[in-house]
This record gives structure tokens, C-alpha cells and sequence, in this order.
């Protein structure tokens, strides 16, 4: 019969605990949220009423006192990580789009001046008058 040990930091680990889920007071009926203030000692108003009075008190009272705890920070670490990661990604993504832009400017403009070079001394010495002139469907 043997005895499994765990290390000091998961004994820790595993002692902490999350904060409770909380859901959105806005997809909560009214007797819901009634109910779940109760439960947790906010006193309520007398009488009925609107729904925004208990949904302000449960913001107030159970979203606003929630407890973070190391879990919370180990999820904002890795969200900074993949944040940081997503920007750099985004940026090399966005320079590859220059590059890319760049490149077919100037294979455009290479093409450009091979199909120029294939025409006639006579029409690439043309200007744009002397040319409408002899080729009017062109204008």
C-alpha cells in the first residue's frame, strides 16, 4: 500500500480556489438574480422592482468583489504571450503585403516598358497629341 506524495507547489496549486463563475446578470431573469442575491446576503429592496435595480446590485455586489488569484495571473501571462504573438505575426503579415505590393509595381512596370520597347521607334517618339491625331480611337 503506498502513499502518493505531492510536491509543496501542487499541494499549493491545487488548495487554491477559483473564483466562483458568475453569469451575466443581463441573461438572468428577475427572480433569478432575487434569488442568487439572496444567497449570497445582498439584501434587496422592497417591492418589486425593474429588472436594471437587481442587476446593478449583483454588479455591485458579487462581480465587483470577485478575488483574483494566481490561476488569474497565469491566464494573463499566457493571454499577454498569445497578444504579443498575434502582434508580431500581424506585423510580419503586413510587411509580406508591402513586399508583395512592391513586387508587382515593379514586375508591372517592367512589363510596361518591355511592351513599350516593342513598339516602333516612330510611335514611342509620339507624343500624346501627335498620337490622338493619327490613332483617334484611342481617346
Amino acid at each position: 500500500h503506498q502513499h502518493t506524495t505531492f510536491s509543496p507547489l501542487l499541494t499549493h496549486s491545487l488548495s487554491i480556489k477559483m473564483a466562483p463563475f458568475r453569469p451575466d446578470p443581463q441573461n438572468l431573469t428577475v427572480r433569478e438574480l432575487k434569488s442568487i442575491l439572496k444567497e449570497n446576503g445582498v439584501s434587496l429592496p422592497k417591492g418589486n422592482k425593474k429588472k436594471i435595480v437587481y442587476v446593478s446590485l449583483y454588479k455591485d455586489h458579487l462581480l465587483s468583489n470577485q478575488k483574483y488569484d494566481i490561476l488569474d495571473d497565469f491566464s494573463n501571462e499566457r493571454d499577454e504571450a498569445l497578444l504579443s504573438d498575434f502582434d508580431a505575426r500581424l506585423e510580419d503579415s503586413i510587411q509580406e503585403v508591402y513586399r508583395m505590393r512592391d513586387e508587382a509595381i515593379h514586375l508591372l512596370s517592367r512589363r510596361l516598358v518591355m511592351e513599350l520597347n516593342r513598339l516602333p521607334h516612330e510611335v514611342r517618339a509620339m507624343t500624346v497629341a501627335e498620337a490622338r491625331q493619327k490613332m483617334p480611337h484611342l481617346k
